[in-house]
């Protein structure tokens, strides 16, 4: 008995403790400092935001503005609400830039001119391309996304390289690539699919609850909001599975879920200081005005650290995988 309680405690000895949260990140700015050519893809797309043409949706924005103020209020608190919604359709038709669908985030190339919406640049006003039309607009918006997926796909491929057993050759990266953005479009297609699924009985609940008091539906959204962003968090690590591991979707979502389930807690710590980072550091690249040439070293920086952040929760899900399968085949044995 105390010889068997001896080899366990050998074999326990023998899994190396998974990485925390700071060593994570570390890893992870370690890893964008090696895979300088995984930092492009948002520079280059950031640039291209900033002092490229624009796409814009405005003429079909102003169609449907006329088309509702064409239409008599009953009341003046009506009219209120509606000259309310004019106005923030007014400015999302002049800001708006198709361009932005490009980025995919969180399933692609981050971004920080698709959340700017950048107007201006050093060089004045960018070339403007007007689109009025639905159908073709509902073709760019299609076409635009499963660009971006293919983008995103071509992103970790290079940004997660370093971290496979093998290295990739070229060819291997376009392959895998080619193969990972099939599958980065067929995940995106569920996680529409349930959150439809999800989304349907609490909207008919918020609906009921806004018929009774503005209050109690403020709460259902924001308990819709917790429910919806639970649910994303254990799916999250789905593709670096596809990536790192060359899973299919559903295996990989399995994994996501059970490692989740496995380290909940470290899980929270990294997406929690990620986010924190995210935040703040966003207050600083927002300094600089859009016409500013100092815009671009708020590219630049902005390029970088998300760069690190998202190769940081490779690195995480590298080694906590590693250690759960690790501690599995011990307690099978």
């Amino acid at each position: 008995m105390v010889e068997s309680f001896i080899v366990m405690l050998q074999t326990n000895s023998e899994i190396k403790p998974p990485v925390g949260v700071i060593e994570s990140l570390t890893g992870g700015f370690e890893t964008a400092a090696s895979r300088l050519p995984a930092v492009f893809f948002p520079l280059a797309f950031d640039l291209f935001l900033w002092l490229g043409p624009r796409l814009s949706i405005n003429p079909l924005i102003q169609q449907l503005i006329n088309l509702v103020n064409s239409a008599p209020a009953p009341d003046a608190a009506s009219d209120q609400n509606r000259q309310a919604i004019v106005e923030m359709w007014r400015i999302m038709g002049e800001k708006t830039n198709l361009f932005t669908l490009f980025s995919t985030w969180p399933v692609g190339v981050p971004s920080l001119m698709s959340a700017e919406l950048p107007t201006l640049s050093p060089n004045g006003k960018p070339l403007l391309l007007s689109l009025d039309n639905g159908l073709l607009m509902l073709f760019f918006v299609i076409t635009f996304s499963l660009i971006g997926l293919l983008l995103g796909a071509i992103y970790y491929n290079v940004l997660a390289s370093s971290l496979r057993e093998r290295p990739l050759t070229l060819n291997d990266l376009l392959v895998r690539s080619i193969i990972n953005w099939a599958k980065l479009v067929v995940f995106v297609l569920l996680v529409m699919l349930m959150g439809g699924i999800i989304s349907v009985p609490f909207l008919l609940v918020i609906g009921l609850l806004q018929l009774i008091n503005v209050g109690l539906a403020a709460i259902g959204v924001s308990i819709w909001g917790a429910m919806a962003m639970w649910l994303w968090i254990y799916i999250a690590f789905t593709w670096h599975g596809m990536v790192l591991r060359d899973r299919s979707v559903w295996g990989a979502m399995w994994d996501s879920m059970r490692l989740v389930q496995f380290n909940l807690f470290p899980v929270m710590g990294l997406y929690i200081l990620t986010f924190v980072l995210n935040w703040g550091l966003g207050y600083l690249w927002s300094l600089p005005a859009e016409d500013s040439w100092l815009t671009l070293a708020a590219i630049g920086g902005h390029a970088f650290v998300s760069t690190a952040l998202v190769a940081a929760t490779f690195v995480f899900y590298k080694d906590r995988y590693r250690w759960w399968v690790e501690v599995r085949s011990q307690k099978i044995r």
